[in-house]
């Protein structure tokens, strides 16, 4: 596996049960699952047939608090991703905290970005035709790595999607957001669990002022993609996903941020028949057609 060996005996219990809920809930007769390798990470293609292969891809970073997750795990939402949208997914195993602190997750996401978009995989897939999307942690990550792609270069991602996205860094008393003290203690995501994965995943107090790893700190948002935000009504995630699309927006940005009411975090791992879910797919697949309806013009 790529996070290593584990510290935690607890913690790699909790990752293998996430696999075996995977592997249980998450695969679909009608899609196809298939290994590859991402410069030594393990990875996997999700389709809906052979031949959509060459067309539209979403490259995924799951969540899991930094520490947790996996491509098989994911599955719980990759397979609805693929069937939802008519897209290839890849999902990937970044390493994880808190055996590979920040940037080393970052680090392995933007790796695996750039792989996938400057053509080092053997698809030959156009760039222009990849949507970057990250749910929970993997929302930070996204954001992080379309931050960092547009500094340093290298590639351009033209569209992102944030689900639940996590890009602060402070979830006590002290945090700006009503969300956190709204939603922090009842719900499933508390504030003490996102003290305790940010804890995880910074390698010093230090990091926590550094916009990788809080991309809401970022000063600069020009030029970064066409963005759409998901959010959850009983999440204490919701606020600072819906200021950072505000940001996005006053940066000059194209970007749709929506609020599903009623919604926990997390809410994306139900089934399709759940409204939320159905409600999430509707303001995808309008996302997604209209930023493409623009490159086929």
């Amino acid at each position: 596996r790529a996070h290593g060996l584990v510290e935690n005996p607890d913690l790699e219990k909790h990752r293998q049960s996430q696999d075996h809920i995977g592997e249980l809930l998450g695969n679909s007769k009608e899609l196809q699952y298939r290994p590859v390798d991402i410069d030594g990470m393990d990875a996997e293609w999700v389709s809906v047939n052979r031949a959509h292969m060459k067309k539209y891809v979403i490259l995924h970073c799951h969540g899991g608090g930094y520490s947790t997750g996996s491509s098989i795990y994911a599955r719980t939402l990759t397979s609805k991703l693929a069937a939802g949208t008519s897209m290839d997914v890849l999902c990937f195993d970044y390493r994880l905290a808190p055996e590979h602190k920040f940037p080393v997750p970052l680090e392995d996401c933007y790796a695996a970005a750039k792989a996938l978009y400057t053509n080092q995989l053997i698809l030959n897939t156009d760039p222009e035709k990849i949507t970057i999307i990250g749910d929970s942690a993997g929302g930070n990550l996204t954001a992080a790595v379309c931050l960092m792609a547009r500094d340093k270069g290298e590639f351009t991602p033209r569209r992102q999607i944030l689900i639940y996205p996590a890009l602060g860094n402070c979830y006590t008393e002290e945090s700006p957001y009503r969300s956190v003290q709204e939603n922090g203690c009842d719900y499933l995501l508390t504030s003490v669990k996102m003290e305790d994965y940010l804890n995880l995943y910074q390698s010093s107090a230090e990091d926590r002022q550094n916009p990788y790893f809080a991309p809401i700190l970022e000063k600069d948002l020009r030029n970064l993609p066409e963005t759409l935000i998901l959010t959850a009504e009983y999440d204490p995630l919701r606020d600072e996903g819906e200021v950072y699309g505000r940001k996005l927006h006053a940066a000059g940005n194209h970007v749709e941020v929506h609020r599903i009411y009623g919604a926990f975090h997390g809410f994306f791992a139900l089934g399709i028949k759940f409204l939320h879910v159905q409600e999430s797919f509707k303001y995808i697949n309008q996302f997604l057609n209209k930023s493409y309806e623009k490159i086929l013009q």
